[in-house]
């Protein structure tokens, strides 16, 4: 089981040191909408020069004009991007075949989808590597379970989890067997982020 750090912080220099604190206890790091929104690629080339040898994934949730969003992301140093289940079977598979071009993979994220079941049967045929069960950030993170089954049972792809995973839901989560869990706030906005990290990956590590 892997554990994903992602970060969406207003504030790049905030966001590269939390990294450096977190690194040894991850196994990639997630760069969110908030933070390229504010920093576009150079979030990217920023990671990357900062941590060459990490596992980087665009967050950047596509839902058109993939094969630009794919080369500008691919440039700047990302190994996957992210693209929205709901944006249609064209687009994922047009997001998969230019990042695969590219030596790029592709996660697709349920989080705006209510009937996944069969995006998710499809999704190898569209070339995606991985799919993320995603709940919105207020939403009760028990929420995700229907979704979960939904997904977990039409797909041999990896399944990730994804928001509102705490110290208090961590094992019940875990028991799900997920390929991994992406984590945010959690870890960038705890008091001390290498402690909460530590805490995490020990945990998910020892299953």
């Amino acid at each position: 089981m892997k554990l994903h750090i992602s970060f969406n912080l207003s504030h790049l220099d905030q966001a590269v040191a939390i990294a450096h604190d977190v690194d040894d206890f991850c196994d990639a790091f997630e760069i969110g909408p908030v933070t390229l929104m504010h920093h576009g690629i150079n979030a990217i080339t920023t990671f990357r020069s900062h941590f060459p040898q990490k596992t980087l994934i665009a967050d950047c949730n596509i839902t058109e004009f993939e094969k630009e969003i794919v080369a500008l992301m691919a440039q700047a140093g990302a190994d996957w991007v992210t693209a929205l289940a709901g944006a249609g079977t064209n687009t994922i598979h047009n997001t998969c075949t230019s990042a695969h071009n590219a030596g790029k993979k592709v996660m697709v994220d349920f989080i705006d989808v209510s009937s996944a079941g069969q995006i998710a049967a499809d999704a190898k045929a569209f070339g995606v590597d991985a799919l993320v069960v995603h709940n919105s950030v207020d939403a009760n993170p028990y929420a995700l379970l229907d979704r979960w089954d939904m997904v977990k049972g039409n797909t041999t792809l990896p399944v990730f989890m994804c928001t509102n995973i705490t110290r208090a839901n961590l094992n019940e989560l875990i028991k799900l067997d997920p390929a991994g869990l992406i984590i945010g706030r959690s870890i960038t906005l705890a008091e001390n982020p290498r402690e909460e990290a530590k805490y995490f990956y020990d945990i998910i590590k020892s299953r």
